[in-house]
């Protein structure tokens, strides 16, 4: 691990050194261990042999009870440095004479142990018997020495072993400076090579062979390999600008992600459809940027799900789902996404059309056919009433309960005062027909911008009559209601009512909403025409048929 990112150089020369000292460390520790092993036997051994040596000439001193004998004979221990302390013990085991002269009584025993020798903590200490003639005892010689020779010894030998290593290393560390480069001098030659491509992409580069052994056959299939990566990577360039160009040219937004969920792929139409580019998308979450939040774990747990199962219910299938813009506006889009597999490696690529227009058009038409059905039910059932009042009740419950609107009413018009009398409000809005002091049979002047166009034969629309300076509307927008409609009721050129309609909400009508008032505009005032000259029709037969009187 330590050698893994050192330069080949460094790395030879270093496992030749390491190898090196490792056979000599190895070598030194067999010695070491020799030692350890045998010293102890030849420090008994010798301090035995001292140790007869020293009772041999002690036995006249110990017969004859003499002293000054055994003190001169115990003397001779000086020749040897090592020998920490003696005694002479006679027969009854009372210490004779000890060594060195100084030495405290309490450093010897008080009387001699068992014969033989051994090693007490740092010290080879023991008992050598006194004999005479090899039969009588006459005492006992007490010999302790310390361990100084051995420790002397393998410091000798420590020093000689470490000069040893140390000369070792040097001739080694010669020797590999000039001979590794047999081995990374090729090797350094591939490596500038493969750095060369890597850093100009130019796979026509070949590494020069420098020899027959391994290293020139890793050369030639380095350079083969180098050949196939150019006829390849040329082909993968032209795969890829036809890839390229086909993704670009594509109508729908194109998205690839990898496994964790991050886009790695964003075609110019995704761009224009999400308002990311390619640089910003390249890298990010799908899920933080494109699908809207209520969505996110769904699609966290679809993708867990695909790489542990390799089932996903989406997968292969067109699909209808919401997605968010950058600035954070959620529309529809229809969404195929389709998994990719290269050997372990899994992508998911997502074709994304956006269908806003198309689900317009739809919301568009579906209240396009529900208003004209709307209409077709208000006509049916208007048709059957034959007085305005049940007209008028008809027409703003149905506008009330199905546009729907928060403020409804039903006026008639009055050409000659220029008034508007409210001939019907609609049950919800009652309340606010009296906050608006607008009910039943109340009078409404006509202004001069806004109903004098209407009781002219306009649709008036204020979108936002907060801002209109008419009195009526400035009325309506007093109780919140912000959008307005009027819708004259006229048959022949002639306005006899207008139907008003409002919302809260300002700009709360659209075209076909204002269209389909207007037709039903249409419709009501037929049909309230048709009730008038019924009633004409039955004044006069009930006229005709009462007989007069004289």
């Amino acid at each position: 691990m330590l050698l893994r990112d050192r330069p080949i150089r460094r790395k030879l020369t270093t496992i030749i050194l390491l190898t090196s000292g490792a056979v000599l460390l190895l070598t030194c520790a067999a010695f070491f261990a020799y030692e350890l092993l045998t010293f102890p036997q030849t420090a008994v051994r010798n301090l035995s042999t001292l140790g007869e040596i020293i009772a041999a000439n002690s036995t006249a001193a110990l017969a004859f009870k003499n002293q000054d004998d055994a003190k001169e004979i115990l003397g001779a221990l000086k020749a040897e440095r090592h020998i920490v302390a003696a005694g002479l013990y006679d027969q009854e085991g009372k210490l004779f004479s000890k060594y060195p002269a100084d030495l405290p009584a309490g450093a010897l025993p008080t009387a001699p142990g068992n014969d033989g020798y051994r090693f007490e903590r740092s010290h080879l200490a023991g008992f050598q018997p006194v004999e005479q003639g090899g039969n009588k005892r006459l005492g006992t010689l007490y010999l302790k020495s310390n361990m100084e020779a051995m420790y002397e010894r393998f410091r000798l030998y420590g020093t000689i072993s470490l000069l040893a290593i140390a000369v070792s290393l040097l001739v080694a560390y010669a020797l590999s400076r000039v001979l590794q480069q047999q081995i990374s001098r090729p090797i350094l030659a591939l490596a500038e090579t493969a750095r060369a491509v890597s850093d100009r992409r130019d796979y026509s580069v070949r590494a020069t062979k420098l020899g027959q052994d391994e290293v020139g056959l890793l050369t030639d299939a380095f350079n083969h390999m180098l050949t196939q990566i150019h006829g390849q990577n040329q082909a993968l360039r032209e795969s890829e600008e036809r890839l390229r160009g086909i993704l670009n040219s594509a109508l729908s937004a194109v998205v690839v992600i990898d496994a964790a969920g991050r886009v790695i792929d964003w075609n110019p139409r995704a761009e224009n459809m999400f308002g990311w580019t390619r640089a910003e998308a390249a890298g990010q979450k799908l899920a933080e940027i494109i699908i809207p939040p209520q969505y996110r774990e769904a699609h966290e747990r679809g993708l867990a799900h695909y790489l542990a199962t390799g089932e996903g219910p989406v997968l292969n299938r067109l699909i209808e789902l919401s997605a968010l813009r950058r600035d954070g506006s959620e529309f529809p889009v229809e969404l195929s996404v389709s998994p990719l597999k290269t050997g372990d490696l899994v992508t998911f690529c997502g074709f994304i059309t956006d269908i806003t227009d198309r689900k317009d058009a739809e919301t568009k038409l579906q209240a396009q056919l529900s208003r004209l059905d709307l209409l077709n039910q208000i006509t049916r059932a208007i048709g059957e009433r034959q007085d305005l009042q049940s007209i008028f009740q008809i027409v703003v419950r149905s506008v009330e309960d199905n546009l729907p609107t928060d403020f409804g009413c039903l006026c008639r018009y009055d050409q000659v005062g220029q008034l508007l009398t409210v001939a019907h409000i609609g049950v919800g809005s009652q309340a606010l027909a009296m906050e608006l002091a607008l009910t039943e049979q109340a009078d409404i002047p006509v202004d001069k911008n806004g109903l004098s166009y209407c009781v002219r034969g306009q649709l008036v629309y204020e979108p936002d009559i907060a801002e209109a300076q008419t009195p009526f509307s400035q009325r309506l927008a007093s109780a919140g209601l912000r959008a307005m409609v009027a819708a004259p009721l006229f048959v022949e050129s002639n306005v006899f009512g207008v139907l008003i309609a409002a919302r809260r909400q300002a700009h709360g009508f659209s075209s076909g909403e204002c269209e389909f008032l207007w037709q039903l505009s249409e419709h009501v005032a037929l049909a309230a025409h048709q009730a008038q000259l019924y009633t004409a029709l039955q004044q006069a037969y009930d006229d005709f048929s009462t007989p007069s009187r004289c």
